[in-house]
């Protein structure tokens, strides 16, 4: 529904053969916007892709990045659609990143300004565990030049080979 100042928008859904998206909300012709969603995936690296794209229309040029796995998100994107802040839950199995598969987990996450901010977030794999805190750069170098990673992460029983993997460390004794 279109007004003078919102444009409302009705439940509505679109999916695929892996990522099925529930949308509603409004926004003030794409510059305020509080727009709920839920995905459900059984191919985290395919939403990815599709909801790159999504976000690329709208103005917010965006890249897919490497993850795998498979899960749901529950979250609100808000402001401008080509500036997005979007915040919400995540809970995943087999979810793979930096070419390492990290077991499954949940996590509460902030994406803004090409970060990831991860709360609460826990990771087990087998007998370990990680839980971690912190902020992420989805791309580097940064042209801000911002910060890579900043975390607190904590491991228990957590296999070495997986973070010299992840690190770029695999030759380190």
């Amino acid at each position: 529904a279109f007004g003078p100042e919102w444009i409302d928008l009705a439940q509505s859904r679109l999916a695929t053969a892996t990522t099925y998206v529930e949308i509603r909300g409004r926004t003030a012709f794409g510059e305020r916007s509080i727009i709920p969603f839920h995905v459900t995936s059984s191919d985290w690296q395919e939403s990815d892709r599709l909801l790159s794209g999504i976000l690329t229309a709208f103005g917010s040029t965006t890249r897919p990045i490497e993850i795998g796995g498979a899960g749901t998100f529950d979250g609100v994107m808000l402001n401008a659609l080509s500036r997005p802040r979007i915040e919400g839950t995540m809970a995943g199995r087999r979810m793979r990143a930096w070419d390492v598969e990290w077991g499954a987990g949940q996590s509460h996450v902030t994406i803004e300004n090409s970060y990831v901010d991860v709360a609460d977030a826990i990771l087990r794999k087998g007998n370990a565990e990680m839980r971690i805190e912190g902020r992420f750069s989805l791309g580097f170098p940064r042209p801000d030049r911002g910060e890579e990673i900043n975390a607190r992460i904590v491991a228990d029983k957590w296999p070495l080979p997986d973070l010299r993997h992840a690190f770029d460390l695999d030759e380190y004794p």
